[in-house]
């Protein structure tokens, strides 16, 4: 997938010079000329700015296209709690990392090579999605927006967006500007957000928030040692990283500084793990369980009472309400209450074992200042009968691209650029992004950069969670609630809604 392809970007190609692509061309109007090269790239340190190509080998034809495509996105630097989600798509000064650098880049070379800019439009007021349906009623002119999966997917219904294979049939003799084949665009989400084989939002090295989101068990290797606990590592490497072994290792670590487990990081309470609501979906998604499946129409059915499904999702749950052994933060609070910044401290205090999160959790105050020597390694399998490790993203925050539908006149333009972006970004964006994971942040061995691998190769989706039919992406926090692990009872209360959320939506895309 796209991150292995990047570490092996770096580690091969460090002494690779860029090969051309294509001269400026001045005409106002766009005209084919000749393909660019295959090219290698070249990735400074960390500290070195990123090298501009003199010509980035794209295998897009040479055109100049003489516009500014206005983009929407749901972030700003002041309220962006990672630093890419305010950069990821365009950057016009260098911010002082190699990541940024590589974007600043990014957008120089499409302008002066293509013609193309991009004017941003930052935090719109009532949220990005919202904004292209206020753009569309009042032909305000807007080209592209990137949001959340979870804001863009449930109003697809509504007809604000293209449907992006018919789109791009339009142009280039019907092949497109868009290769949405190639392993740039997140293959994936595709698949797994597409409907009735209309693909609505894209992904993949075009963005980097989907890396930042995606979802990984964060360990205290000091701990571990201190417990007599097998090498996580290794036990990835074995085959045997598991919920059930997950849980024993939990077991393993517990002891309260009082007369019972607090969750206040200044008592230093030891847990086996801490962990907080959204973790529950990750652990099924790392098990190879999504809520709903799609049939051979590519239109999605409830799979919840699944005899699999209900197994691994009781093996979970016991897990994560195990409270003499897990600490789950929503039991102390709501969400919005402070009870997830505990739980980082906890972490960082090195008071936990093991701490599922998004890679964002790097980005912390609290883990930057941390003296604990954090390892990283997939989200375990349901059982050793599960053939690989899998990862999800969080979808309030995984980063993806639309194009709505006020876009006319930039239509053609705007997808030549997004192919251009999306390319540039896996040559030169995205290697610089896993040099900053891998060497930058808190791995200290040789051992995570495999596991990242592991990590980021098979990323998966559950449709259910991003169109979020009838609030589906509350049905597990519903069973933590409860403290039950009864999800034959919890699903049959909500069955009907949920069938017809999903008829409803079904009878919408066929119809569109």
């Amino acid at each position: 997938m796209k991150k292995l392809y990047a570490l092996l970007l770096v580690v091969v190609m460090l002494a690779a010079s860029l090969v051309a692509c294509n001269d400026n061309n001045t005409n106002s109007e766009p005209t084919d000329q000749s393909k660019g090269n295959e090219s290698t790239a070249s990735v400074g340190e960390a500290s070195e700015a990123v090298s501009e190509p003199e010509n980035a080998g794209c295998w897009l034809p040479e055109k100049t296209w003489n516009t500014t495509l206005t983009w929407a996105t749901a972030y700003n630097e002041e309220d962006s709690t990672s630093d890419v989600r305010y950069y990821e798509i365009w950057c016009e000064e260098d911010l002082g990392d190699i990541v940024s650098q590589a974007v600043v880049e990014r957008s120089r070379w499409l302008e002066s090579e293509y013609g193309i800019s991009i004017e941003m439009v930052y935090n719109p007021k009532d949220g990005v999605v919202s904004y292209a349906e206020l753009c569309a009623e009042s032909d305000m002119p807007l080209d592209v927006i990137t949001g959340a999966a979870h804001a863009i997917a449930p109003t697809l219904e509504k007809g604000y967006f293209y449907d992006f294979k018919e789109i791009n049939a339009q142009y280039n003799d019907g092949k497109g500007w868009l290769r949405l084949n190639e392993n740039y665009w997140d293959q994936n989400s595709m698949r797994d957000y597409s409907f009735a084989n209309r693909v609505f939002m894209l992904t993949g090295d075009i963005c980097l928030y989907d890396d930042e989101t995606t979802w990984a068990m964060f360990f205290n290797k000091g701990m571990a040692q201190e417990y007599g606990i097998e090498s996580p590592y290794k036990t990835v490497k074995d085959g045997n990283w598991t919920i059930d072994l997950l849980h024993e290792y939990c077991k393993q670590v517990t002891m309260a500084t009082g007369d019972k487990l607090t969750w206040v990081a200044e008592d230093h309470n030891k847990w086996g793990m801490v962990t907080q609501s959204f973790d529950c979906i990750m652990f099924m998604m790392g098990c190879g369980q999504s809520m709903v499946a799609k049939d051979t129409n590519d239109l999605p059915y409830l799979r919840i009472d699944e005899q699999r499904n209900i197994d691994v999702a009781q093996k979970v749950v016991s897990m994560l309400i195990d409270e003499n052994f897990v600490g789950f933060a929503d039991f102390y609070g709501a969400w919005n209450s402070g009870v997830y910044d505990v739980e980082t401290q906890m972490f960082a205090n090195g008071d936990a074992l093991f701490m599922p999160h998004s890679m964002t959790m790097l980005n912390s105050q609290k883990i930057k200042e941390s003296e604990v020597d954090i390892g990283v390694i997939p989200m375990p399998k349901a059982d050793e009968i599960q053939e690989d490790y899998s990862s999800s993203s969080n979808v309030y925050g995984l980063q993806m691209v639309a194009v709505p539908i006020t876009n006319t006149a930039n239509l053609e333009a705007t997808l030549y650029a997004l192919e251009a972006m999306a390319w540039y970004g896996q040559q030169y964006v995205t290697p610089q992004y896993y040099e900053k994971v891998l060497k930058l942040q808190k791995f200290r061995d040789e051992d995570a950069e495999e596991m990242l691998d592991l990590i980021f190769k098979n990323r998966t989706y559950d449709m259910a969670i991003a169109y979020n039919f009838s609030d589906m992406i509350q049905f597990y926090n519903k069973l933590l609630g409860g403290r039950t692990t009864d999800i034959v009872s919890k699903f049959d209360a909500s069955r009907q809604a949920y069938q017809e959320a999903i008829d409803n939506a079904i009878a919408t895309f066929t119809q569109q």
